[in-house]
């Protein structure tokens, strides 16, 4: 049986989860969600693998929707990860791995940099 691979030190997946947010928004930040979304408007997702595999990222795909809620959240609003499979969990094409709710322009402003990671 193999050894676990232990998680990434927390502060290395922050520093590289804000540089990802930063080359995502740019100098002026998400502004499609701004300009469509309402500051107050909330939301839910679901993410779900597109096709089969091994899950890999989930700490930097939780750190992207939090540093964008810490960032963009209208008074004080978080937003909720709930990990559904774990890194390494084996993905049948449609499997959830995570539910996310809260502020919908904080949800829309890491969605891309989560999905990539």
């Amino acid at each position: 049986m193999a050894d676990k691979i232990p998680p990434l030190p927390r502060r290395l997946v922050e520093r590289k989860t804000r540089a990802s947010l930063r080359e995502d928004w740019g100098a002026k930040g998400d502004i499609t969600s701004r300009a469509v979304v309402g500051a107050h408007d909330q939301a839910a997702a679901q993410l779900r693998a597109r096709r089969g595999g091994i899950l890999a990222g989930m700490d930097f795909a939780a750190a992207a929707f939090h540093l964008s809620a810490s960032r963009l959240s209208a008074g004080g609003q978080t937003l909720h990860c709930t990990r559904r499979k774990a890194d390494g969990a084996r993905l049948a094409r449609g499997d959830i791995v995570m539910e996310v709710r809260g502020q919908a322009r904080a949800l829309l402003a890491g969605e891309r940099v989560a999905l990539n990671y």
